[in-house]
């Protein structure tokens, strides 16, 4: 009797089903949603309690998609605002998992899903906050223009010897005087300001620094909250340029301790991260101007618009030859502070939108 004899298969065409089904069916499922970025996130969502959905929300995928109708129109500063979105979505994001990994060594249920849901928490106001600085942003560039920013590119400025001669504009003055400080006083603090000699060269340009001390008004012994020291340059026309500043704020005095910096926040310098300079004060100020006044994403971005004093109520008063610089910016977007300049002295005082942090230079 003759066995039944099953038809030969080629061995590669075995090996090849072989490799190519399960790697088939893989694709099929768990990583088609991982390709997509959200199948991590769900997986992680349904272990942790069946929370079991994805962080992009139909928001973010608009939010996202939003520029691509506007190739041809080369919105660079739209486009800006909305990848700085992006990033700052990551962030939020970021934070959410940072937390969540501590969760995960909560053994305790109700507490552990607690510490889950506060996570959560963490991004969804986090996102919150991104759009409002997105839309903040959008708006400035509907304010000065959607084309690319550029800083003081193909702007001319003294150089070499000329820079020691930097001495501002009339309404920004950069010499040095007698007294050697300007005092500055409000409610809670005292600041002195310092137009130095030095010169520091930064991104080929010569920038003089200006040194800033405040101090807690009636401490003893004085307690300094804060350090400042900001750059300024001046091109060929007399425009003052802003270079950065290095900001370090203090801890709080303990008795037999010296004070120690605890943050820097707020420093920039141009060329770094993606910082630009940006107009402090024009040399012929025109009301209705608008400038950047600083550009380092995510840290100072900040505007002027050169304001009438008349048109302005306020228990400031401001005598003849002054103006108001109104500083905006889409880092808070809630108000502004205006800042009130006189010619041949500069800054003379300051308050914000409500008549609150007010800052007086003193006789």
């Amino acid at each position: 009797m003759k066995k039944l004899s099953i038809p030969s298969i080629s061995k590669k065409w075995l090996i090849a089903l072989l490799l190519s089904t399960p790697l088939c069916l893989f694709l099929s499922g768990p990583m088609t949603a991982l390709a997509d970025g959200e199948g991590s996130d769900e997986l992680t969502e349904k272990h942790n309690k069946g929370q079991g959905k994805s962080d992009k929300s139909e928001d973010d995928e608009e939010d996202e998609g939003e520029e691509k109708d506007r190739e041809d129109n080369k919105p660079y500063c739209q486009k800006s605002a909305q990848n700085l979105f992006k990033a700052c979505i990551h962030t939020a994001l970021a934070a959410r998992w940072t937390i969540a990994a501590d969760c995960e060594n909560i053994l305790e249920t109700t507490a552990r899903e607690a510490c889950f849901n506060d996570a959560k928490q963490v991004a969804s106001e986090g996102k919150k906050a991104c759009r409002i600085d997105r839309d903040a942003r959008k708006s400035t560039c509907d304010t000065i223009g959607r084309s690319a920013y550029t800083g003081w590119d193909d702007v001319v400025f003294l150089s070499g010897e000329e820079g020691e001669s930097i001495e501002g504009n009339d309404y920004f003055p950069l010499t040095t005087t007698t007294p050697e400080f300007s005092t500055y006083v409000s409610e809670t603090s005292t600041i002195t300001a310092e137009v130095t000699a030095t010169l520091r060269e930064i991104d080929g340009v010569m920038c003089k620094l200006v040194v800033e001390r405040e101090q807690l008004t009636g401490s003893e012994p004085p307690q300094q909250i804060e350090y400042r020291e900001r750059l300024y340059a001046q091109d060929i026309d007399g425009t003052i340029w802003n270079c950065g500043v290095l900001r370090q704020q203090f801890s709080a005095p303990m008795e037999g301790q010296d004070q120690i910096v605890v943050s820097t926040n707020g420093s920039w310098e141009v060329g770094k991260d993606g910082s630009q300079a940006g107009i402090v004060m024009t040399a012929a100020p025109v009301f209705g101007e608008v400038a950047r006044r600083s550009y380092a994403p995510g840290i100072e971005e900040e505007l002027t618009e050169v304001v009438d004093p008349l048109s302005v109520e306020s228990e400031l008063t401001c005598e003849s030859d002054c103006i108001i610089l109104r500083v905006t910016s889409p880092l808070m977007p809630e108000g502004h502070s205006d800042e009130y300049y006189q010619l041949g002295t500069g800054l003379i005082s300051s308050e914000n939108e409500d008549g609150g942090d007010r800052v007086e230079l003193q006789p």
